[in-house]
């Protein structure tokens, strides 16, 4: 082997000015931080031999075959090194000799990796060196060629024997990171038998246990504890309400059961789902989960039984039972099975009504009778427990906590994606051998997701906006499990009519009179920075036509302190210059009438004080006949009837109002509805022509809407020219 290449000595003659630099010398290569590193720093002394071209061209030379030379040896060296990566985690064969700076003329394996980094050695000596003449690149090409033939030229009949042995395919890396991953899980298994003394008491540390992707946030906790304290009789009711994918099916009907039969072997589950398909799947979950290795290390000689363990139908035996000693089982049903025969020391009711099934009257018609096959089979301390997504007011849930509200008492667990009021949520951790039970208080503030570390609260506002748009009785329901009609309770938002967005400013110009509905908060002053959630004040703008067409053109809706709330009206009433201004005249709506009477720094439109009457319910419902009549407009959001093709996008505000008024009486928000309903019934007691004067010529338009708007609306009156109004802002 020819001798290694030594710093060059300095010469006797004088270099050449242009040769002189102050370039730092560079750090030497990482070799062993591995070949991915070396790639890296050879990039960073390509860099540098670019820069050599006219200075150095004999440096340049030498650095450049070097580098293109472990080019060529880069993918045999990458194989190589994870190949005694694996070597060393099977036979326990270090890989330090092929990083060494002594060949490893022993180990064939790793010859080839050494070769590989000779070369670098040998680039970081050139680029380290203060000049280089033609010698030395020809003896540095020597050397190149000399180390590139032990790299191809290797004994690859060792590598594919090592493979074979151990059974590695052609994926080394994936074999490498899957052993070390094994590795991993056997050095947490050191202490397995803590862990499954804590997991025969611990629901949530049993989720731990048998399943490695098992995941525990503090909703999962609170779930678990609630399915704990139902296995230990102290609730025998349990409704669990969560969005979709949030774990309480994982938890519920097959972490569950397996654990409830390991601690009461002789007890029977009967899980029931929207369908026998589904059913035979939880089944098989719960069998597979407890003919595991990892169950018996839980709970030592509790069995499937050899004699029966069908998926859907399987006993339960426990080694060393004497054989008149009663069996218990696990039967799974899907809804319109039939569970005669069959008892239950607690009853699953786990998604017992599909999505599609729920939106069908038919279905739910048969839900009560479906349930009540199943209520039948339960013993007489038996627990019921109900895990649902909700779907509509009379699904499982509502038809549960409706018609078997005196069955028992309920214990309801209600998380919503975002928590629309501040909750407290205490869990009760079970003790053990060599612990202690421990009390934890999870708290979650009103407006926070429920599981951020999974869903992000941008990926859910995201979802809730798409399903508001298309479906918002899909959102209320699944994932904030409080269902409401799908068209709404009193209004159907199919009754609007809609119109360009572009065309706004037109219409206010043609309007008889634009008006300003205001529903202000229920408090004066809130204290900023609280983090509370106060009451909203709401500002809806509406222009109404000569015709009698009412046109929604803003709405503004915030909890804003009362300094706010006077300037939000100044600033609207400046904006669009309205005719009248509406305001309900309680609570905060009292001062705010009072000190824009007083104040003169505003366009000081004439205000109304509204005094409302009856409950929101009934003040809507007066108001809908206008509305299901098509003479109220709201922006067009596509395509539609009433508008082709929008030259405007439709405002932000549009969403929320068409929800809040779908969802309306049973949404969380009611005060825009408030000043929808607060003006619709205004126009009702004050038709248009009722503020101008009476000496004016009626036209067929005012005519047409004396007629429309005549009986429930007002009485008849004559009808005014727009030009003419009284009172009226000139635009």
């Amino acid at each position: 082997m020819p001798p290694r290449l030594l710093p060059m000595p300095a010469r006797r003659r004088q270099p050449p000015v242009v040769r002189q630099t102050t370039t730092s010398p560079p750090p030497p290569p990482p070799i062993d931080a591995g070949v991915d590193a070396v790639i890296e720093w050879l990039n960073k002394i390509n860099l540098v031999a670019m820069d050599l071209a006219t200075t150095q061209p004999h440096k340049h030379k030498a650095l450049s075959a070097l580098i293109a030379a472990f080019g060529r040896c880069r993918a045999v060296a990458r194989d190589v090194a994870l190949l005694l990566r694996a070597r060393e985690q099977r036979d326990k064969v270090p890989a330090a000799p092929a990083y060494g700076d002594t060949a490893p003329v022993a180990d064939s394996l790793a010859m080839p990796l050494w070769h590989a980094l000779e070369l670098v050695r040998l680039t970081h000596l050139v680029v380290s060196a203060t000049e280089v003449d033609k010698d030395d690149v020809a003896n540095i090409q020597t050397r190149i060629k000399h180390h590139v033939a032990g790299v191809k030229v290797r004994e690859v009949g060792v590598a594919a024997d090592f493979k074979r042995r151990h059974r590695i395919g052609a994926d080394v890396a994936g074999a490498v990171e899957g052993y070390a991953a094994i590795q991993a899980q056997l050095e947490k298994e050191a202490l397995s038998q803590q862990d499954a003394d804590d997991a025969r008491e611990d629901l949530v540390r049993f989720g731990h246990f048998m399943k490695s992707d098992f995941a525990s946030p503090w909703h999962v906790q609170v779930v678990c504890d609630a399915l704990m304290r139902a296995e230990r009789r102290e609730i025998r009711g349990l409704v669990i309400n969560m969005p979709p994918r949030r774990g309480k099916s994982t938890c519920a009907s097959e972490l569950f059961p397996a654990w409830y039969l390991g601690r009461h072997p002789t007890h029977d589950i009967i899980v029931a789902t929207h369908s026998q398909n589904f059913a035979d799947s939880v089944g098989r979950k719960i069998r597979n989960a407890i003919q595991s290795p990892e169950y018996q290390r839980v709970f030592p000689g509790v069995r499937v039984a050899g004699d029966s363990s069908a998926a859907a139908v399987f006993e339960i035996i426990v080694d060393g039972a004497s054989a008149r000693q009663r069996r218990g089982n696990c039967k799974t049903f899907g809804r319109g099975g039939a569970p005669a025969g069959s008892g239950a020391s607690c009853l699953l009711i786990d998604d017992f009504l599909s999505e599609q099934d729920a939106y069908s009257a038919t279905e739910r018609g048969h839900l009560l009778d479906d349930l009540l096959a199943f209520r039948t089979r339960l013993a007489p301390d038996a627990v019921w427990i109900v895990i649902n997504t909700r779907y509509h007011e009379d699904d499982v849930v509502g038809v549960v906590k409706r018609d078997f509200a005196d069955d028992r008492e309920w214990t309801v667990i209600t998380l919503p994606e975002f928590a629309e009021a501040d909750e407290e949520w205490v869990v009760t951790v079970p003790g053990g051998p060599r612990r202690r039970a421990e009390r934890r208080v999870f708290r979650r503030k009103a407006g926070d997701v429920l599981w951020p570390e999974r869903f992000t609260a941008e990926s859910s506002e995201q979802l809730r906006a798409a399903l508001m748009k298309v479906a918002p009785h899909k959102w209320w329901g699944q994932f904030m499990c409080r269902p409401v009609p799908q068209s709404g309770a009193i209004v159907d938002i199919q009754w609007f009519r809609h119109y360009d967005y572009a065309d706004v400013m037109s219409m206010c110009k043609q309007a008889v009179r634009v008006v300003v509905s205001v529903d202000t908060g229920g408090v004066k002053l809130r204290e900023r920075g609280s983090g509370g959630y106060g009451a909203r004040t709401a500002i809806t703008v509406w222009a109404e036509l000569e015709d009698g067409r009412v046109y929604l053109v803003d709405v503004l809706a915030e909890p804003w302190i009362y300094p706010d709330m006077l300037r939000v009206i100044k600033d609207t009433c400046r904006q669009w210059t309205p005719t009248d201004l509406l305001i309900e005249d309680k609570a905060a709506g009292v001062e705010i009438i009072a000190d824009l009477t007083e104040q003169r720094d505003w366009v000081q439109t004439p205000i109304t004080a509204v005094t409302p009457v009856g409950p929101k319910e009934t003040r809507l419902a007066v108001a809908s006949p206008q509305i299901r009549a098509g003479q109220v407009y709201v922006p067009a959001s596509g395509s539609c009837n009433d508008v082709v093709s929008p030259r405007c996008p439709a405002p932000s505000w549009l969403d929320e109002f068409l929800g809040e008024m779908a969802h309306f009486p049973m949404g969380s928000r009611k005060d825009i509805v408030d000043t929808a309903s607060q003006y619709l019934n205004w126009r009702r007691e004050n038709p248009v022509w009722s503020n101008y004067s009476d000496v004016m010529e009626s036209s067929p338009a005012k005519r047409a809407l004396a007629a429309a708007i005549a009986g429930p609306f007002g009485r008849q009156g004559v009808g005014v020219s727009p030009r003419q109004r009284v009172g009226a802002v000139r635009r």
